[in-house]
């Protein structure tokens, strides 16, 4: 598997986020001078679904996983079969679960997933369902964005907007339902859930840990961890890697598609 450090950051605001954690995991006998247990954190985008094939835009809406995405996800729970995963924690929307199940299929002693509505892709709102690029083309419109100009070079688009995240305000602007998550909303969930997720996992004990999400989503977890982050577009089925020890988190790879080559 690719390693690549590209990061290390703070993240005690994440962790102050999680008291909640506790509860789903039982609680912990350990005492509060306690070291915390170090954890790693396998993040995986879903398996390509329907709408990611014909170019519609899902968001909090959803579409079943194609016979290909399903055969990459099998593939995927084999490649990370020699993990073994002390908790998995999965949005609860159809495609990650799906996912999520195909992965830990692989596993020979498998934890049952927690799902975490806080793990959830942007909510696109009025433009959900429609065709990508007239849901892109009108929110980057509005603002002086060319949709065919920001593929061409995501980079140079998210360095002018000030970051990944922020984009996600042009749909909350743009969306005549009024229902769009804005950059804030995003950032908070998230913030949430992941610190929620690693506090259980520490009360478990540390260690690794699958977490199965969404490209854009990823994405902007990835860049709350590190704003020095260059955001990229997540394939299907792509592992990011995320050390936390003590309060210090290390983005050790993200986006790899290479480890799928270790799939039996």
């Amino acid at each position: 598997m690719s390693r690549r450090s590209i990061g290390v950051v703070l993240v005690a605001a994440a962790l102050a986020l999680a008291g909640c954690g506790a509860d789903r995991a039982g609680g912990s006998d350990a005492g509060p001078s306690a070291e915390p247990s170090d954890v790693t954190v396998y993040v995986v985008r879903h398996g390509e679904t329907v709408f990611n094939r014909i170019g519609v835009m899902q968001g909090w809406s959803d579409s079943p996983l194609t016979p290909e995405g399903e055969d990459l996800a099998d593939q995927a729970g084999e490649a990370l079969a020699d993990h073994d995963f002390v908790a998995a924690y999965v949005s609860d929307l159809g495609r990650t679960r799906q996912t999520a199940e195909h992965i830990l299929a692989g596993q020979d002693d498998a934890p049952e997933p927690t799902y975490l509505p806080e793990l959830r892709e942007w909510n696109f709102g009025g433009f959900e369902g429609n065709p990508n690029d007239d849901a892109w083309g009108t929110a980057l419109g509005e603002h002086g964005y060319e949709w065919s100009a920001v593929q061409a070079d995501m980079g140079s688009f998210v360095a002018d907007v000030g970051s990944l995240t922020a984009v996600a305000d042009f749909f909350a602007d743009s969306d005549p339902l009024g229902l769009a998550e804005d950059a804030d909303a995003i950032r908070d969930r998230l913030a949430e859930g992941f610190g929620e997720l690693i506090e259980d996992a520490r009360a478990q004990g540390g260690g690794d840990v699958l977490v199965v999400s969404h490209g854009l989503a990823i994405g902007s977890l990835l860049e709350y961890l590190d704003p020095g982050f260059e955001p990229t577009q997540f394939h299907n089925l792509a592992l990011s890697v995320i050390e936390v020890d003590g309060g210090t988190t290390t983005i050790v790879s993200s986006n790899d598609t290479d480890y799928l080559d270790d799939a039996a």
